[in-house]
C-alpha cells in the first residue's frame, strides 16, 4: 500500500525506529551481560534480524516523506504523476541503506563464521555434497542484488511496450522522468508526459534504461563469478583424475551448467532484465 500523503505516516514509522534502536540497545546489553560466551542474540541471528526492521523502518519514513513532497509540490500532478521531485533523492537514500544494510550483514557474518552455521551459509551454498552451489540462493549475493537493482533499475523499454516513460527503481529512471518532462516532443503534448497514449516522438529514455540495465546484469554476473570462486573445491564425478580438486561452482556457473530447479532451463544464474 502506497503510504499516506502526510505527516503522521513518517512520524508513525519514525516512533517505532526510535523504539526498535532502544530494543536493539536492551538486547544487546543483555546478551553481552547474561549471556556470555553464547551471545545467543548476535550468533543465531537475532541482532541482524532486528537490524533488517530498522532498515525497513528507514525505508518506509522516507517514503512517507517522499509521498508528502510529491503532493505538496504541483508539478508532480500537472504531469499527472510523470515528474517525481523526490525521485532522485529517495533513490539515492535508498542505495545509501541498502549499501549499509550490506556493509553490516559482511561485518556480523565474518565476525561469526566460525562460530555460526548461518554465517556460513551467508558465503557459500551449503549444499556442496551436490557437487555445484547454487550462486542465486546465497545471502550475500542476495543482498548485493539489491544494492545493484537500487543503483541500475529492475526493468524499463520502450515507452509503447510499457505504456510510461519511467522504469522500475535506478537512478536512470529519475534521469528519464527529467528528460521527459524538459523535452516534451509528443503527439499530444496537452496531455500528461505519463499518459500511456502519449509517448515520446522520440524515446531518448529508452536507451538510457537499456545501458543501465546492461550495466546492472553485467555487475551482476561479475558479482556471481566472483562468489563462484569460493565455492566448494571437492572433487565431484566429472571423469577426472581423482584428488585433482576444481573450483567446481565457478565451472558450472561460467559453462553455464547449474542446477535445474522447478523445471527452469539452466543458465548463467544471472536473472534477465525485464525489458520488453
Amino acid at each position: 500500500m502506497f503510504p499516506r500523503p502526510d505527516l503522521c505516516c513518517s512520524i508513525t514509522y519514525l516512533g517505532d525506529f526510535v523504539a526498535g534502536i532502544l530494543q536493539v540497545i536492551i538486547n544487546g546489553i543483555k546478551s553481552l551481560a547474561l549471556d556470555l560466551p553464547e551471545a545467543t542474540y548476535f550468533v543465531k541471528g537475532g541482532f541482524m534480524n532486528d537490524a533488517n526492521v530498522l532498515f525497513d523502518l528507514t525505508l518506509l519514513i522516507v517514503a512517507c516523506l517522499c509521498n508528502l513532497v510529491r503532493y505538496t509540490f504541483p508539478i508532480y500532478q500537472l504531469t499527472g504523476g510523470g515528474f517525481d521531485p523526490c525521485c532522485i533523492g529517495e533513490n539515492l537514500f535508498i542505495v545509501l541503506v541498502e549499501l549499509q544494510r550490506l556493509i553490516l550483514q559482511i561485518i556480523v557474518n565474518l565476525a561469526l563464521i566460525v562460530a555460526s552455521p548461518e554465517a556460513i551459509a551467508y558465503w557459500r551454498d551449503t549444499g556442496i555434497s551436490r557437487g555445484y552451489a547454487i550462486i542465486d540462493n546465497i545471502g550475500f549475493v542476495k543482498q548485493a542484488d539489491v544494492v545493484i537493482d537500487a543503483i541500475f533499475g529492475r526493468s524499463g523499454g520502450i515507452c509503447s511496450s510499457q505504456g510510461r516513460d519511467q522504469g522500475v527503481g535506478g537512478i536512470s529512471t529519475c534521469v528519464c522522468q527529467i528528460l521527459s518532462t524538459i523535452i516534451p516532443i509528443r503527439n499530444n503534448p496537452g496531455l500528461p508526459v505519463s499518459d500511456p497514449s502519449n509517448c515520446p516522438l522520440f524515446d531518448i529514455c529508452c536507451p538510457i534504461r537499456g545501458i543501465s540495465l546492461l550495466l546492472g546484469s553485467w555487475t551482476k554476473f561479475q558479482l556471481r563469478v566472483l562468489v563462484s570462486t569460493w565455492q566448494s573445491w571437492k572433487p565431484v564425478e566429472y571423469g577426472r583424475p581423482p584428488g585433482a580438486d576444481l573450483p567446481i561452482a565457478f565451472l558450472d556457473f561460467f559453462f553455464c551448467d547449474e542446477d535445474n530447479i522447478a523445471g527452469t532451463p539452466p543458465g548463467c544464474g544471472v536473472p534477465p532484465a525485464n525489458i520488453p
